[in-house]
């Protein structure tokens, strides 16, 4: 198994409300296809998603990336996620600041 790690931290803002951007980032089936390369995402429980990536191809080796991860909420303002299964592992959070009109994700 090979391992690489990957960090990445960006913002973005918007001009909705806190609410609206919150509610966005809640609904994991719609936000996830913003996402390039994700082949599918199917909702297990009210705090787990599996998410399914399209099958890459390099160097002669195909590999289709499957990976549950379990969300935490902090309402209205955070997101968090871990991986609970799965052929990947990956972990984060979204944040919301700001106020209406000058939103940061």
């Amino acid at each position: 198994m090979i391992r690489i790690e990957v960090r990445a931290e960006d913002t973005v803002t918007a001009k909705t409300t806190p609410e609206a951007a919150y509610a966005l980032i809640r609904d994991i089936e719609k936000v996830g296809k913003f996402f390039p390369g994700v082949a599918g995402i199917e909702k297990l429980t009210e705090d787990r998603y599996e998410w399914r990536l399209a099958e890459r191809k390099t160097l002669g080796q195909s590999f289709t990336g499957r990976y549950i991860n379990e969300y935490t909420y902090d309402e209205g303002s955070k997101l968090s996620w871990q991986s609970v299964d799965g052929n990947m592992k990956t972990s984060g959070c979204w944040s919301i600041g700001g106020s209406s009109g000058h939103v940061r994700i």
